[in-house]
């Protein structure tokens, strides 16, 4: 669900550092900078009343909405991928 805007996100990072050769302070910055845009979004989507709280709240590192199911499935991914 998010792959798509993850890999919308690299291809504006590639996109502004191509002319600068892909140095490694300006990529780090760019990123900073596009972080920083995102999450001006998302603070905007959830002070504008979106109807889907719960992910963006997510997103933002609460765990309010998150049930023993989910809680269960990502703790237990450390432990596979070992």
């Amino acid at each position: 669900m998010w792959a798509p805007w993850a890999f919308a996100t690299l291809l504006v990072l590639v996109g502004i550092n191509r002319k600068s050769g892909y140095l490694p302070e300006r990529l780090l910055l760019t990123g900073v900078a596009v972080s920083a845009l995102f999450d001006a979004v998302r603070s905007v989507m959830l002070a504008g009343g979106d109807p889907r709280p719960e992910v963006i709240a997510w997103l933002a590192g609460s765990t309010y909405y998150v049930d023993i199911t989910n809680a269960v499935v990502v703790g237990a991914l450390p432990l596979y991928w070992r």
